[in-house]
């Protein structure tokens, strides 16, 4: 979806309409090879942040007019304070956005 199609006034939130694929195997993610495209639109052309449940991954570079941004899911998420990072658990996570004018809302992605 072209970014002047965005459904949303220019300069504001992004959207993001789509995971693809919205669910991966743990074992793909354990081995770093679980790639997930976020489908949107008004991600702009700068460096993005994204989170997955208490994981935060990026900066990132949107592609394709900042309709899209590529990420593989981390094998590791915080464990918050000085704890050591965990190993990712099967779940579902909220996916969200984030550039300069704010976050997206969230989308699931299941990791089974």
């Amino acid at each position: 979806r072209p970014a002047e199609h965005c459904p949303t006034p220019p300069g504001s939130a992004p959207v993001l309409l789509a995971l693809r694929p919205d669910s991966v195997a743990l074992a793909a993610v354990l081995e770093e090879r679980a790639t997930v495209t976020l489908v949107g639109c008004g991600f702009g052309d700068g460096p993005v942040q994204l989170s997955m449940g208490a994981a935060r991954i990026g900066p990132l570079t949107p592609t394709d007019a900042g309709t899209r941004v590529r990420f593989v899911v981390p094998a590791a998420i915080a464990s918050g304070g000085e704890a050591p990072p965990m190993t990712t658990p099967a779940g579902t996570y909220d996916v969200v956005l984030t550039t300069a004018r704010g976050p997206s809302r969230a989308r699931t992605l299941t990791v089974y």
